[in-house]
């Protein structure tokens, strides 16, 4: 819960993304409802940046969250919607 949390409190208060978590010690779910980041992005995008919410997505995912949650014994599942996505964190 304490990963999911942290992560919440930066997005939200660095980027202003809207989130949410829910869970225990054991499993922590982060619904990501607006990712900034994504917006941010996708806003690039649409100016003529090569990139695509698959790409920015599979790179904050992949690149890093799913390494950092690994590397701290965690799993880290999760399913994407149109503006965010939602990370279910367990041990």
């Amino acid at each position: 819960l304490k990963f999911a949390m942290n992560y919440a409190v930066v997005n939200k208060n660095v980027f202003g993304s809207d989130v949410e978590v829910t869970g225990n010690p054991e499993k922590a779910v982060l619904d990501m409802k607006r990712c900034r980041n994504l917006e941010a992005a996708l806003e690039f995008a649409e100016k003529g940046m090569p990139i695509t919410k698959e790409q920015h997505c599979s790179g904050c995912i992949d690149g890093y969250f799913r390494r950092v949650a690994e590397n701290l014994g965690f799993t880290l599942n999760v399913a994407f919607a149109d503006k965010g996505c939602t990370m279910t964190v367990s041990k």
